[in-house]
């Protein structure tokens, strides 16, 4: 089994108040991607999605191999959602913050943490996203 980490973030220059709405679409938009590839390399990689929204602190880690790293309790949260949940190929998790700002615009399973998972932080509140955006009723 192949296993690593990406970390991405949005909102981290000017502030936006859509980036946990930008996360979830490229969440999805990664999945779609990476279904492709599976289809045309004959592979079978999965990604899984944990969105957290808060504070962190970025920058250039290192000198002779310099790499730009995020890092903070939003990652930490991030990871741990990661950590204590049942995941299912594909999964796009969210926490708590994320599903209240969220809510109204995709579907979305309420999930109850693993205790036995061993994550660093207390259980997290966290949810995942089972459809896409719901239609927005248009008033005439």
């Amino acid at each position: 089994m192949l296993a690593d980490r990406y970390i991405s973030a949005s909102g981290l220059v000017g502030g936006r108040l859509d980036h946990m709405g930008r996360m979830v679409k490229f969440a999805l938009e990664l999945q779609k991607q990476v279904k492709h590839f599976n289809h045309d390399h004959g592979t079978d990689l999965d990604v899984i999605s944990s969105i957290h929204s808060g504070d962190v602190v970025v920058g250039t880690v290192g000198s002779s191999n310099m790499a730009f790293d995020v890092w903070g309790d939003t990652v930490t949260a991030a990871n741990s959602i990661l950590a204590q949940g049942k995941l299912s190929r594909g999964s796009i998790l969210v926490s708590q913050p994320v599903f209240e700002f969220l809510q109204d615009a995709y579907y979305f399973d309420k999930l109850n943490p693993d205790p036995s998972s061993g994550a660093l932080q207390p259980l997290i509140s966290m949810w995942r996203l089972v459809g896409a955006a719901k239609q927005q009723l248009e008033v005439a």
